[in-house]
């Protein structure tokens, strides 16, 4: 049904806050049928941007967003986005990908991009709209065809399962061992089972953790050891850490940031964006350019952080890998391990409908975590997924179990990493989230009692969040509190509520009254009688709740990342019977990340640091060892 000129007012009012918010450069690359005086917002009213232009919309993973279609003697002439708050990098390559498919086919059934499904769907819905408003719907609503993939068994020296950050590290350092652009003998293949490439690193900041060895460590002043990194990591995890791995990733991490940028990549090694405070040690994480330039993005208002960081490292990555004539095989699933005994080798892949295999010297597992696969959810962090969303690549379903089920290979680690989240669509990246990372409230749960010291780190106090009652907790603050202009924004979004008595404030969220009101009376006096409160929470970093009227922001978290791995050794070899190395074997990223390298709490920069040097590390092991 076509819409009138009185479609919603909160979608007009969402694309034209958008379109306002966005940069002009981004504005006009993704609105380029438009004409330059033409408004996609006012576009928006009556469906059209010029006479051949039309504009639909839908609702991805972040919120609504548009579809501007145009359509030219009878054909499809080009598709593109409007103004969005999808995930750069995952989101953007969505929209090239489904506007070619729909103009390359001409039709508006074309499938979903496998790895931003969300996203795929609510545009696909905009443009289904856009042309129903043109009224052509019926001639470009027709099947498409399937591609029919032509594969044939192949042998390579080494095949990457998996093209995130580590595994196209590892592509990367077995062709270009001294990142000079001089390329190895070494014969590679990257396999990825969904369209598009970079895995969770594309989701992430991009910031990745360093010890000592870099001017931006004199520049800041801040040196740790990789020992000194080892006991951190000791310190914050309940399963205790693979030493040997964890020493080897800290000792090369710092020389691994200063090559990347040596060869063109996202970092500056001169100076830092974040310090990292934990277990009395403190750390340098280094930030990619451009979340240096881009510390927050604010594309409608929302102060949404911006993982163009994380996206820039994996699209660099991905580049090289490309341009050194290298295959990435996106659709290309590694359903089974070719194997006999203690010995792998090589890989059984489908492909559409298509079923090879690829024999290898080495294989690479890269294919990260298990945040999306539901029956490993349940069976390896317990009651975690009812309560919360994973906030993950689609990839990670958990396909390194999976493959090496009949290995004998060992688990470590147990759970899952959670942080701040404000639902589905806002996720870990609203200002709101980061008001609450400032711990500068009271936290409290369903029975109003304080359950932690809120000036731990957030993912401390994240993790105590995920054992309260419901799995919810409550950031409550009064009007004289720092943050109380953002807690305001956010009451009519419904995530902040606000009273003129303690009494009243609890009962708008089903807080304990009683026990909410005793909470925050023993906390002021503490506070007036210069005392620590309960947690022995410093003097100077309490906020007491004296004056009305009073708010409460409830924190729910997200799930970023696994806990469980695969057992490694040191050269990232994955570990079978007898612990002994599996032969040619590799386990990097999140495949090793859980149980050798955390196991409970999260330390910033280093899933990053983890990816990018167990990536190098298992490649390097590799050039040493492949022809021996």
């Amino acid at each position: 049904m076509t819409k009138s000129n009185n479609m919603s007012q909160t979608r007009r009012d969402f694309i034209k806050t958008a379109a306002l918010g966005a940069s002009a450069a981004v504005g006009a690359s993704l609105w380029g049928g438009c004409s330059s005086s033409t408004n996609p917002a006012q576009a928006g009213a009556d469906h059209t941007a010029q006479g051949n232009g039309f504009v639909g919309y839908g609702t991805g993973a972040k919120g609504d967003l548009s579809a501007l279609v145009v359509i030219e003697d009878g054909a499809i002439k080009s598709v593109a986005p409007g103004p969005n708050l999808e995930s750069q990098g995952p989101g953007e390559t969505a929209f090239k990908l489904l506007s070619q498919r729909v103009v390359d086919a001409q039709s508006i059934n074309v499938d979903a991009i496998s790895g931003a499904t969300l996203t795929s769907l609510g545009y696909l819905s905009a443009i289904k709209e856009a042309v129903e408003s043109a009224g052509m719907t019926e001639a470009f609503d027709t099947p498409v065809a399937s591609e029919v993939v032509k594969r044939e068994d192949a042998e390579y020296d080494v095949v990457v399962v998996g093209a995130g950050g580590a595994g196209l590290m590892a592509a990367m350092t077995l062709i270009y061992p001294n990142y000079d652009n001089v390329k190895s003998e070494i014969k590679v293949i990257v396999l990825e089972k969904l369209d598009i490439v970079g895995g969770s690193t594309s989701l992430s900041y991009g910031g990745c953790a360093v010890g000592d060895g870099l001017q931006a460590n004199d520049t800041m002043g801040y040196h740790v050891t990789p020992e000194e990194m080892v006991d951190l990591l000791r310190k914050r995890n309940s399963d205790g850490v693979n030493e040997p791995l964890a020493k080897a990733i800290f000792t090369k991490s710092p020389d691994t940031v200063a090559r990347i940028s040596a060869f063109g990549g996202p970092y500056a090694t001169s100076y830092t964006g974040s310090v990292k405070k934990y277990s009395g040690y403190t750390y340098l994480q280094m930030d990619a350019n451009l979340n240096i330039l881009l510390s927050e993005v604010d594309k409608a208002g929302l102060g949404m952080y911006s993982n163009q960081g994380g996206f820039a490292l994996a699209h660099f990555l991905e580049t090289k890998v490309r341009q050194s004539g290298c295959e990435i095989r996106t659709g290309a699933k590694a359903a089974k391990l070719l194997a006999q005994g203690n010995k792998v080798l090589g890989v059984h892949v489908i492909e559409g409908t298509t079923e090879y295999d690829l024999k290898a010297k080495k294989v690479i597992l890269a294919c990260g975590g298990f945040t999306q696969n539901s029956d490993y959810m349940k069976e390896l962090t317990g009651d975690l997924i009812p309560k919360y969303t994973p906030w993950c690549s689609a990839g990670a379903t958990g396909d390194a179990f999976t493959l090496t089920k009949d290995l004998n290979t060992t688990r470590v680690g147990k759970g899952a990493l959670v942080y701040f989240s404000l639902g589905t669509q806002l996720g870990m990246f609203a200002d709101l989230n980061n008001i609450f990372r400032q711990r500068k409230q009271i936290v409290v749960n369903e029975e109003g009692q304080r359950m932690v010291d809120e000036n731990q780190d957030e993912y401390a106090i994240a993790y105590h969040i995920s054992q309260a009652t419901n799995g919810h907790a409550f950031a409550i603050i009064d009007s004289e509190n720092p943050n109380v202009g953002v807690f305001q924004k956010w009451i009519e979004r419904g995530k902040v509520v606000k009273a003129d008595t303690i009494k009243e404030l609890a009962e708008k969220y089903g807080i304990d009254h009683a026990g909410l009101e005793a909470t925050i009376k023993a906390y002021n006096t503490a506070y007036e009688n210069g005392e620590s409160p309960e947690f022995d929470t410093p003097l100077e970093a309490m906020y007491p709740v004296k004056t009305g009227p009073f708010y409460a922001g409830e924190i729910s978290c997200c799930i970023i990342g696994s806990l469980v791995g695969l057992k490694v050794n040191e050269n990232c070899q994955i570990i079978g019977e007898n612990d002994t190395p599996i032969e040619d074997l590799y386990g990097v990223g999140e495949v090793c990340l859980g149980g050798n390298i955390l196991s409970m709490l999260y330390s910033g920069g280093c899933s990053i640091a983890t990816a990018l040097n167990s990536g190098r590390i298992s490649a390097e092991h590799i050039a040493k060892t492949i022809n021996k």
